[in-house]
Formats: C-alpha cells, sequence, structure tokens
C-alpha cells in the first residue's frame, strides 16, 4: 500500500491509522490509538482533518525529547 500516492503532503485518519499500524504491527491497538490521538492533539487538529507529514515528524520529536 502507498501512502499519500496523490501526493498532497498529507494523510488522513484512515491512512495514519494503517501507517502505525504496519509501523508497529505487535503492539495493542489502544496503545496505538493513543499515539493517534496525541498526534491530532499535539497539532491541534480536527479529528476528521488530515495530517501533514511534518506534523507526524513534529509530535514524534517531541515524543523523543520528552523521554529523557
Amino acid at each position: 500500500m502507498m501512502y499519500d500516492e496523490e501526493q498532497e503532503g498529507s494523510v488522513s485518519r484512515e491512512e495514519l491509522t494503517d501507517l502505525l499500524r504496519a509501523l508497529s504491527p505487535y503492539m495493542r491497538s489502544a496503545h496505538r490509538d493513543a499515539h493517534l490521538e496525541r498526534i491530532y492533539a499535539f497539532n491541534n487538529l480536527h479529528p476528521n482533518s488530515r495530517v501533514a507529514f511534518d506534523e507526524i515528524m513534529d509530535t514524534a520529536m517531541r515524543c523523543l525529547c520528552s523521554k529523557k
């Protein structure tokens, strides 16, 4: 499966869910859903809006830096 086939620079919530599932297939779904919600909360996005790749990376970097 290709993510962002139309080269829009963003993915839908469903595509992001599939992407997280592909990246971490053994993670519990509740934990994966918490990561998904965190991405939307950090970027103050509506639950049905598309997420830009920069917003995904920004959230990942915030989570990694706060683990210290």
